[in-house]
């Protein structure tokens, strides 16, 4: 019986302290990313359910950073003052300029949108010090489309928490356990 408590408490201990933990649990805890955001509505709600799944998922702090346009975003990010963006790629090619294909930032999958593709995209140094936010924030891909979207911003008044709206979100699809 008792070696049966201690073998216990050892497993105990070795979870605690990371050992045999998954990595997307602890990975990022203790750390601040800066996640930015074009300003538009929809930006800032993909932004707080990005931000939240994170927050969530992972004990990471999230600071929001938020510019007045795309371009201010992608130069941002250019200056590598944000470690993940959501970026809106349309037909016309304006956000795919040399950060895409140099690789300083690569593009997780999109969001299902029609006229243009939303896709989250992070830094690629971001990535290599925490490789499990991918797999964690294309969760989301598929979930979020067009009718998502818009049916979410209708049920947003003036003045609406973002963040509750996103967290509610996210606990409907059961990304998240309900606080």
């Amino acid at each position: 019986m008792l070696r049966k408590f201690l073998l216990g408490l050892l497993v105990i201990g070795l979870i605690c302290s990371g050992f045999g933990e998954l990595p997307s649990a602890r990975a990022c805890a203790g750390y601040t990313l800066a996640l930015g955001t074009d300003g538009s509505q929809s930006q800032e709600l993909l932004a707080q359910i990005m931000a939240e799944l994170i927050r969530q998922r992972t004990g990471t702090k999230i600071q929001l950073v938020r510019f007045k346009s795309q371009s201010e975003l992608l130069a941002a990010a250019k200056r590598q003052e944000v470690d993940l963006l959501v970026a809106v790629v349309t037909q016309t090619g304006a956000a795919e300029n040399n950060l895409f294909h140099d690789g300083q930032l690569r593009l997780l999958k999109p969001f299902g949108y029609q006229d243009s593709q939303v896709l989250p995209a992070f830094q690629a140094a971001t990535l290599k010090r925490f490789p499990a936010l991918p797999r964690l924030i294309n969760r989301l891909a598929g979930i979020i489309d067009d009718a998502t979207l818009l049916r979410l911003q209708e049920g947003l008044s003036a003045g609406s928490d973002l963040r509750a709206s996103a967290k509610k979100f996210l606990t409907e699809q059961r990304l998240i356990f309900g606080s």
